[in-house]
C-alpha cells in the first residue's frame, strides 16, 4: 500500500478539524459533571466558582498545551479560544486564572509570550461579560460565525451585539498571535504557520468555531435543565391549585351555592356546574407548559364566576382590561391562578365592604404586560421573599413564589409587587409574545 504524505497546510487543516471535535468532546464531558450542571442552572456564580471553573477548564487547556509541546500534536492546543471562553463564562477572575494555567504550561517550555497573551484573552472575555445583557446574549453566540452578524442585522442593532463583539475579539486575538509569532518566532509564541492565506483564514475561522461549540453545548444543557425545572414547577403549581382549589371547603361552598341556585334559578346552577367542570378539567388534564393567554383567562373567569356567586356581586367586583392582541401571547400554564386567588382570599375577603379586582393585559413592543390589582387589605412587602419562597404575613406567598420562579426561569425576570396595608396590592409581570423557541419545542406534546 502506498504511503500517503500530507503537506504542511494539509496537516494544519486536519488539525483544525480535530480541534473542533476535541473542544466538543471536552465541553460535553464537563457538562455531565455536577459542578457544571449547577453552573449552567444558576444565573450568577458563587464567590468560589470562578476558581473551581478555572482549575477544571484551565487544567484541561494546559494539558492540551503540554500535549502539543511534548508530542508536537498541534490539534490538542485549544488555549486561545478556551481562555477567552473562560472569561465570558466565569468573569475576569476565572478568565485570568484559566489564562495563567494555559499560558503557564507554554511558558514552562520557553513560550513566555503565551502567558501574557492568554491572561489578556481571559481578561477581555471577563470584560465582555460586563456589557449590558451580556450574560443572556453570550448564549446566543453561534458556532457559525456568519449567523452572529446576520442576527445583529435582522435585529437592527437592538440585540445580539455581544456575539459580534465576542467574534471580533476572538478574531483580533488570533490575528495578533499570528502576527506576533511571525515577528518573534514560534519558540517564543506558538502559532500555526500555513503557507497559503486561505489556510490562515481557516485557522482564524476555527478559533471562532471552537469558541462557539462549548457555548452551544452548554446552552443546550442549560435549556434542558430549565425545561425540566419548568415542568416540575408547573406540576407543583397544578398540585397547589388542586390542593387549594379543589378541597372539601371549596367544593362544599360551591356545591352549596349550586344547590341554593337550583331552587330559585336553574340557569345559574347550570352555569356554576359548567364553571366547576372547567376548573376540574383544567387542573387535572392539562399537560402544556405554555398556553395562550386567552385560555389562561378562560380558566380565571371560571374561578372568579364561582367566587362572585359565593361572595356576592356587591362584595367582589371584577374588571378586565385586556387587549385583543394580547390574547394570542403564550404564558406559562397556571401562572395567573395563584395571583388572582391571593387577591380574592387575602385582599378582598377580609374586608366587610369587599372590593375590586382588576386584570389588565396590554400588548406592545413584542411583549405583553399583565397586571392583577386589588383595592383590598394589602400587606407589608418587607416580609415577602419570593426567591426564597417565604410567604408574607397575611398573604399566601408560596403560590406567588412559584409563579416568580417559573417566570424567572422562562424569561429571566419574575413578578413585581407593590402593596400597601389597607390600600391594596398590585402584581405585574412581562412576557414575550412567544417564549424561547427551544423551551417551547421541548414542552410535552398533548
Amino acid at each position: 500500500m502506498d504511503e500517503i504524505l500530507l503537506s504542511g497546510d494539509q496537516r494544519i487543516l486536519v488539525s483544525l478539524l480535530v480541534q473542533v471535535a476535541l473542544m466538543a468532546c471536552l465541553a460535553s464531558l464537563l457538562a455531565t459533571t455536577r459542578f457544571y450542571k449547577r453552573l449552567l442552572r444558576q444565573e450568577s456564580m458563587r464567590p468560589a466558582d470562578p476558581l473551581w471553573f478555572a482549575l477544571s477548564w484551565g487544567t484541561s487547556l494546559a494539558a492540551g498545551v503540554g500535549w502539543r509541546v511534548s508530542l508536537g500534536y498541534a490539534a490538542a492546543d485549544l488555549s486561545l479560544s478556551g481562555t477567552l471562553l473562560a472569561g465570558v463564562f466565569a468573569g475576569p477572575v476565572g478568565g485570568m486564572l484559566t489564562g495563567g494555567l494555559a499560558g503557564g504550561a507554554a511558558a514552562l517550555r520557553g513560550e513566555w509570550l503565551a502567558l501574557p497573551l492568554f491572561v489578556t484573552a481571559g481578561l477581555l472575555g471577563g470584560a465582555l461579560l460586563q456589557l449590558p445583557d451580556a450574560r443572556r446574549q453570550r448564549w446566543e453566540y453561534s458556532p457559525y460565525p456568519y449567523m452572529n452578524v446576520y442576527r445583529l442585522w435582522r435585529a437592527h442593532g437592538r440585540r445580539y451585539f455581544v456575539p459580534v463583539i465576542l467574534s471580533v475579539t476572538c478574531l483580533g486575538l488570533d490575528v495578533a498571535r499570528s502576527a506576533l509569532s511571525q515577528h518573534v518566532g514560534k519558540a517564543v509564541l506558538w502559532s500555526h504557520e500555513p503557507s497559503r492565506a486561505i489556510v490562515l483564514c481557516a485557522v482564524w475561522l476555527t478559533s471562532l468555531i471552537t469558541l462557539g461549540v462549548p457555548l452551544k453545548i452548554w446552552n443546550n444543557s442549560r435549556l434542558e435543565a430549565r425545561v425540566k425545572e419548568q415542568e416540575a414547577l408547573a406540576v407543583r403549581a397544578r398540585l397547589d391549585a388542586l390542593t387549594r382549589q379543589i378541597n372539601p371547603h371549596f367544593l362544599f361552598n360551591t356545591l352549596n351555592s349550586i344547590s341554593s341556585a337550583a331552587r330559585v334559578d336553574p340557569d345559574v346552577a347550570r352555569h356554576l356546574i359548567q364553571k366547576l367542570s372547567a376548573i376540574l378539567r383544567r387542573v387535572l388534564d392539562t399537560q402544556q407548559t405554555f398556553v395562550p393567554l386567552a385560555e389562561e383567562l378562560e380558566y380565571i373567569d371560571a374561578y372568579l364566576d364561582i367566587e362572585v356567586v359565593r361572595f356576592g356581586d356587591e362584595k367582589l367586583r371584577i374588571i378586565k382590561e385586556v387587549d385583543a392582541a394580547a390574547c394570542t401571547a403564550l404564558v406559562p400554564c397556571m401562572v395567573l391562578q395563584p395571583i388572582v386567588e391571593n387577591a380574592v382570599l387575602h385582599g378582598i375577603a377580609p374586608l366587610s365592604a369587599g372590593g375590586t379586582i382588576t386584570i389588565r393585559a396590554r400588548a406592545g413592543a413584542g411583549r405583553v404586560h399583565i397586571e392583577v390589582e386589588d383595592n383590598g387589605a394589602g400587606f407589608d412587602t418587607r416580609s415577602l421573599d419570593l426567591d426564597a419562597g417565604t410567604p408574607a404575613r397575611g398573604m399566601g406567598g408560596i403560590g406567588l413564589a412559584n409563579v416568580h420562579q417559573r417566570l424567572c426561569m422562562a424569561y429571566g425576570r419574575g413578578v413585581q409587587i407593590r402593596a400597601t396595608r389597607g390600600v391594596g396590592t398590585h402584581v405585574g409581570f412581562d412576557v414575550p409574545f412567544t417564549p424561547n423557541h427551544e423551551l417551547l419545542e421541548a414542552q410535552p406534546a398533548t
